[in-house]
């Protein structure tokens, strides 16, 4: 990768009014040093040029200010001095004449030293003011032209939407978005157009927004993409396909995710045999979430070894990544999304274990979780209730009915989008049907609600009638269960849920029998049996072995989930003794 000197910020985009002799010398031997990978000589030399008594000209310190919080963005952890750099730097560029270029990058980074330092409500002001200085009618900063004023509004739009998604606001931003995709459509080039919207695109799917809006919205930037040149669009064009298989992923489109992870697939290997400096993203970070996303594409198929390779793949990428962030001029930017595809990986690992029942792995990979979510609450944070849906999710497979309770309660209450909220109302009604018995009136008005939450474009919809299924067999309507379970079936083999629907078949089968129907319910039971033998779903296993008087097999099945499954107290005190579990439980 280039060396940070490649970011140097220039005061003018001109020559720019004359530097003393001293002053050009200390620059460029900070750029070498830079370039040499020794950031702490090169700040040395900067440092050297603010310091000076008398001190230099106005225009030479806000410059050498500037590019010193770079290296030491980069380079250091002291944001806090990176950030009084920067804020002397805008104080003193707003009085010269200087580049549009010049003031919106020092704008940016401040952004990012902000935060950084966690100061949300002073990046929103400072981005504000970003959107003020690019809006004005007058082009008052040397060189400025229309087409960079528009660049700059859609990147400090876009930082500001991630400031408020990050603050819970997700619709707050998206309409922010829809706002400047209209404020640019006349007067933006084909690719900022693209770029506005794909921003829209990827809050829309923020927001849980994934019904006709978003198939518009998918439709707007296929049609941009094909209005730029092929070469030029390759990264906007890899992220696109990839928010695309996301889209497909949350409406359960078996088809539409194959083919939009082919189209990932082939403009990321575009991407990098071009070997491309990216503007918006690192190649990797692409390549990772196409990792991430093909894993669960996998997994949904039951072909666990390629989901693995994938995992793995994505974890490699990470460390490398890691290893080589010093060196990357837009490391402190892309650092936070380095963290959330972390989590986002081994969050996926959880739920593919707990799949196939293997609790001591999920455990550790969710001790692991817990771990990034405190090391990293500015960033990572919001996800805390990701972290007790899984906690919810173990105990409720290890029969510690009472706790999962109380912590599915945690992560409905703490949870920071409606989707989040719905999927943890979702885990609570399998956990009370789970339970067995009469559901009780809430519980059962909960199962009603989240039947009715789910629509059936939603790749969850096959689960929430799920438990709509067995509470109408619980209150003895079996015509209406019998109908339901027809359509959990129906539905989750068109999503390609297939754990969902080895769940359905055994629910089938269990009212063939109520009914006297022997011979289609032994042929529903062996279907039920070969689908979770498929999907490695042991539960679902056990049930249709138990059913089918498979006595032969079943007490080895039972030996392997007894040992995958372990000790329910262990697992019990590792989720107590979390302090993210035990902090909110005690407040609870």
């Amino acid at each position: 990768m280039r060396s940070g000197a490649a970011d140097w910020v220039c005061l003018s985009q001109e020559e720019g009014p004359e530097k003393p002799e001293e002053v050009v010398a200390l620059f460029h031997l900070s750029r070498d040093f830079a370039l040499k990978l020794l950031p702490l000589q090169a700040v040395k030399c900067l440092e050297a040029v603010v310091q000076k008594q008398p001190p230099y000209l106005p225009h030479v310190e806000a410059e050498a200010r500037a590019n010193l919080a770079v290296l030491l963005l980069r380079h250091t952890r002291n944001a806090r001095e990176a950030k009084a750099h920067l804020e002397r730097a805008l104080r003193q560029a707003e009085q010269l004449p200087v580049s549009l270029a010049f003031v919106c990058k020092v704008i940016s980074l401040l952004s990012t030293c902000l935060g950084k330092l966690g100061s949300g409500v002073q990046q929103r002001q400072v981005l504000a003011k970003g959107l003020d200085l690019v809006l004005r009618d007058r082009l008052e900063y040397e060189g400025a032209t229309e087409e960079e004023k528009v660049r700059w509004y859609l990147v400090f739009q876009a930082h500001l939407a991630g400031v408020l998604v990050r603050d819970g606001e997700r619709e707050v931003a998206l309409e922010m978005a829809l706002e400047a995709r209209a404020e640019v459509e006349n007067k933006a080039t084909t690719l900022a157009q693209l770029q506005a919207n794909l921003t829209v695109l990827q809050l829309m799917l923020a927001a849980g927004c994934h019904d006709e809006r978003a198939a518009d919205q998918v439709s707007r930037c296929e049609a941009a993409i094909g209005l730029c040149d092929a070469t030029e669009v390759l990264e906007s064009a890899a992220y696109f396909h990839l928010l695309r298989s996301l889209l497909e992923l949350r409406v359960g489109r078996q088809d539409g995710l194959r083919s939009a992870l082919s189209e990932a697939a082939r403009a990321i290997t575009g991407l990098m045999e071009r070997g491309a400096t990216a503007r918006l993203l690192p190649p990797d970070f692409l390549e990772i979430l196409y990792d991430l996303l093909a894993s669960q594409y996998h997994r949904l198929g039951g072909d666990y070894a390629e989901e693995k390779s994938r995992i793995q793949q994505a974890h490699a990428l990470i460390r490398k990544q890691s290893a080589m962030m010093g060196s990357d001029p837009r490391s402190a930017e892309f650092e936070p999304y380095y963290q959330l595809l972390t989590f986002l990986v081994v969050e996926s690992e959880v739920v593919s274990l707990l799949t196939r029942g293997m609790i001591r792995e999920a455990m550790k990979c969710v001790l692991r979780l817990a771990s990034l979510v405190d090391g990293s609450p500015d960033h990572l944070g919001p996800l805390e209730p990701s972290v007790h849906l899984l906690l919810g999710s173990l105990s409720t497979i290890c029969g510690n009915f009472e706790s999962a309770e109380r912590i599915l309660n945690v992560a409905m209450a703490t949870a920071s989008d409606d989707r989040s909220r719905d999927l943890s109302k979702l885990q609570l009604c399998l956990l009370e049907l789970e339970r067995g018995g009469q559901p009780a009136g809430d519980a059962a008005d909960r199962v009603e609600e989240v039947r009715s939450t789910f629509a059936e474009r939603d790749s969850a919809y096959p689960a929430a009638l799920l438990c709509d299924v067995t509470l109408s067999e619980r209150r003895g309507d079996t015509a209406s269960a019998k109908r339901k379970v027809q359509e959990v079936i129906k539905t989750a083999n068109e999503k390609g849920d297939r754990q969902v629907l080895a769940l359905g078949l055994m629910e089938y089968a269990r009212i063939l029998m109520r009914e006297g129907d022997t011979t289609l319910s032994k042929q529903v039971v062996d279907s039920a049996k070969g689908m979770a033998t498929h999907v490695k779903h042991l539960p679902t296993l056990i049930s249709a072995l138990r059913v089918s008087d498979q006595g032969g097999i079943l007490p080895a099945v039972l030996d392997k989930w007894d040992a995958m499954v372990g000790e329910r107290g262990e697992v019990q005190r590792w989720v107590e003794a979390l302090p993210i579990a035990r902090d909110r439980l005690a407040t609870s």
